[in-house]
């Protein structure tokens, strides 16, 4: 029997800088990462929550990666539970 590794998440926690720079970081995202590591380290989320590189569309970030699956923009702390769900709709 073969064990299966686990879902990671990756999170952009990428700066940018600039008068007009936007960035997942300016966004919020290290905050984001936090509570997806909370949620991983009480066992709400089935996943290895880890800081990722630039996804590229820091307009619309913060973005969240679910390896294997989707890739979320604009999400925030208050989204926790709505990657959860895109977590577990991966391993379905």
């Amino acid at each position: 029997m073969t064990e299966t590794s686990p879902c990671r998440v990756l999170v952009c926690t990428h700066y940018r800088f600039g008068p007009q720079a936007q960035s997942c970081a300016m966004r919020g995202s290290e905050e984001l990462l936090a509570a997806l590591q909370q949620a991983a380290a009480e066992g709400r989320l089935a996943a290895e929550v880890e800081v990722g590189v630039c996804f590229g569309h820091c307009t619309i970030g913060p973005n969240v990666k679910i390896v294997g699956g989707a890739l979320l923009h604009g999400v925030a702390p208050h989204d926790v539970a709505a990657v959860v769900d895109a977590v577990a709709a991966r391993s379905d």
